[in-house]
């Protein structure tokens, strides 16, 4: 063993309190990044910081041109909602490489920055007269926050900023057989149509392939033909009907109140923000919104179901749905109706999941009854779950989990209430409450009902 020369004349053994290596420059190292910080946090500097203002710039409202004759003009402030994904195309304002992504996404806010597109004229002497715009002529797709317009090259598409031969589209008729005669005619708002590329001729196409992004689960977007993807390109492609990923439709507000100029930044309404919320919760699975009351139970320490709005904003926060302080006044404005400063969770949750209709409210409560054997009105967890079949739920069927993690994750959601083993038909309600604000139709949510329960 060696010994340092201090230890060999009986200095103080070497301890963690000793200091070695470069350890003053560590230290001031330190207090450098401490101070550094401190600095852009006052500054509203941090990278944070940033990415929350960014969000609040793409969520603010902004107009959306209504149209009175039924024809798109130049100067329109419209969105393009692809009839494959359902969704509206948007700008991702974090991804920027050549120039921003865009995505299609199904959670329609309402007319805001990402999503809202104004269009415009490629050349003034194009041989069009009037503001009115026509299929085949060259057009621009200017991005409303940005002076930045639609680009594509190759199959990639983004907005950039520049006025290049890149940027030119052109809305063909949708009917092959009539595309050729429609060429100059005026172009109706609110209608199925296709948006050619002027440079490469493909089409504008978003298909069901999940991108994630900071704003969650959002569409990849491309330009080509659907056919394009597998090998079926001929030349007779103009003569043939477009997939449904290339179908687009340019809307316009449906109300002229959605038109008028805003003064100062409008924020989200009520309704876009629960709309957005809820979108969100259910991008993770239909149990999104069970999951998130569960989390609200755990910060409810004196079991009163209410939470100040701090709370309220870092359960929201602690899910992954990021809202500001501003954001969450507004939701306590129109939650908190005794003016308690408080948000009642359950009250906000039934505000997520709607209102259950006849039509549901019968399936349901022919499931349960159908587990009530003893006709008491109490149901077992036992019976339940010998029942129970999974193969029509819509995480299932959207390939989101199997059947067997379905069951599992369906039996470990009934111990919010009482853990005594016994079902009422309350939590039965609130269960498939749940589960309908993820299925769109009564078809659908019956098809699972069915299936689910042998009725």
């Amino acid at each position: 063993m060696l010994y340092t020369p201090q230890q060999m004349t009986g200095g103080q053994k070497y301890s963690h309190k000793t200091k070695v290596g470069n350890w003053y420059e560590e230290m001031a190292l330190e207090e450098i990044k401490a101070n550094d910080y401190d600095s852009k946090k006052q500054n509203s500097e941090l990278g944070v910081t940033a990415m929350h203002t960014s969000f609040a710039k793409t969520k603010k409202r902004v107009p959306q041109t209504y149209s009175e004759d039924g024809l798109l003009h130049f100067g329109d402030h419209i969105m393009l909602s692809n009839k494959k994904t359902t969704g509206v195309l948007v700008t991702n304002l974090f991804e920027k490489l050549e120039g921003y992504g865009v995505t299609t996404t199904t959670n329609i806010a309402g007319p805001n920055g990402r999503n809202i597109y104004t269009m415009g004229r490629y050349e003034e002497l194009d041989g069009f007269e009037g503001n009115d715009i026509h299929y085949g002529q060259k057009i621009k797709f200017s991005w409303h926050s940005r002076k930045a317009s639609l680009s594509a090259k190759g199959e990639e598409v983004c907005v950039i900023h520049k006025n290049a031969y890149d940027c030119v589209w052109e809305i063909d008729h949708i009917d092959p057989k009539i595309r050729f005669e429609m060429y100059g005619e005026k172009v109706p708002a609110n209608e199925p149509v296709l948006i050619k590329h002027s440079n490469t001729g493909r089409y504008l196409a978003s298909d069901l392939v999940k991108h994630k992004n900071q704003y969650g689960d959002e569409f990849k977007k491309t330009q080509n033909l659907a056919l394009e993807k597998t090998g079926m390109i001929t030349a007779d492609v103009p003569t043939k009907h477009p997939e449904d990923a290339n179908v687009w439709m340019v809307c316009t507000a449906p109300d002229p109140s959605y038109s008028v100029p805003l003064e100062g930044d409008e924020e989200f309404t009520f309704e876009d923000l629960l709309r957005e919320i809820k979108g969100r919760l259910l991008e993770r699975s239909s149990f999104g919104i069970r999951g998130l009351g569960r989390i609200f139970r755990a910060m409810d320490d004196n079991g009163n179901r209410q939470l100040d709005i701090d709370d309220f904003r870092w359960g929201l926060i602690d899910f992954g749905i990021t809202i500001t302080k501003e954001e969450a006044a507004q939701l306590l404005k129109h939650i908190d109706r005794d003016g308690s400063g408080t948000i009642d969770f359950d009250e906000f949750l039934r505000f997520l999941r709607g209102d259950l209709n006849d039509f549901r409210k019968n399936l349901i409560n022919q499931a349960y009854d159908k587990l009530d054997v003893n006709k008491d009105g109490l149901v077992k967890l036992d019976d339940i779950e010998k029942l129970y079949d999974a193969s029509q739920h819509p995480d299932v069927m959207d390939g989101k989990k199997t059947e067997q993690e379905v069951i599992l994750e369906f039996m470990q959601k009934w111990d919010t209430q009482e853990k005594d083993g016994i079902i009422t038909i309350e939590e039965f309600y609130d269960y498939f409450s749940d589960v309908s604000a993820s299925v769109d139709t009564d078809e659908y949510f019956e098809a699972m009902m069915k299936s689910a329960w042998k009725l």
